[in-house]
């Protein structure tokens, strides 16, 4: 009788796993789509100016972890001055071949700190020229060229890719388990 208690538990646990699971799927859909949207926004409305990296930062948070322990997380940011009205495109910036144009700038300069990554720090120093993406009508929220160009969704899809596989082997686990129950004649009501 333990082993069928043991089994019924592997099959309810199994079978929660596999339902809950896909749940995953549409919601990092969701916050993919609209990252996505985002940054094909920079790409089809954006125009990319002159910039130039101030300085980096590393700014380090406390905060309390789920048991309470202290934990901290590290934000990136690059200081960069740029170019508040750019004329370019950025298709036409891609097209190109990367260049902007003698002239393409105006004199309205800003300031801005863009959130980065550990490595876009580290690959960026003061001094160094960047292009910079910039929305007409949000010119101060600036975006590293190289950001919007480099965007990618395939984290997400193997994150999607992973939930799907958990699901279908939890499934197939709870199927196994069900199959045991029946083989032993215990489901679903524990007759004998």
């Amino acid at each position: 009788m333990a082993d069928h208690k043991k089994i019924r538990e592997r099959l309810w646990m199994w079978g929660t796993i596999a339902v809950l699971t896909p749940l995953v799927i549409p919601l990092v859909f969701a916050l993919m789509g609209e990252a996505t949207a985002d940054n094909d926004l920079y790409r089809s409305a954006g125009r990319v100016g002159h910039g130039v990296v101030t300085g980096t930062r590393a700014i380090e948070e406390s905060y309390t972890g789920r048991q309470g322990r202290p934990r901290t997380r590290t934000h990136y940011f690059i200081d960069v001055s740029y170019d508040l009205n750019p004329t370019v495109r950025f298709a036409d910036f891609v097209a190109g071949g990367e260049v902007l144009p003698p002239g393409s700038g105006s004199a309205n300069r800003s300031t801005a700190a863009i959130s980065s990554s550990s490595a876009q720090n580290d690959a960026h120093r003061a001094g160094q020229t960047v292009a910079v993406v910039v929305l007409p009508d949000d010119p101060f929220t600036p975006r590293l060229y190289t950001a919007v160009r480099d965007y990618a969704n395939w984290p997400n899809y193997l994150l999607m890719l992973a939930a799907f596989s958990a699901a279908a082997l939890s499934g197939w686990r709870a199927w196994v388990a069900w199959r045991e129950l029946r083989a032993t004649r215990v489901w679903p009501m524990g007759r004998s």
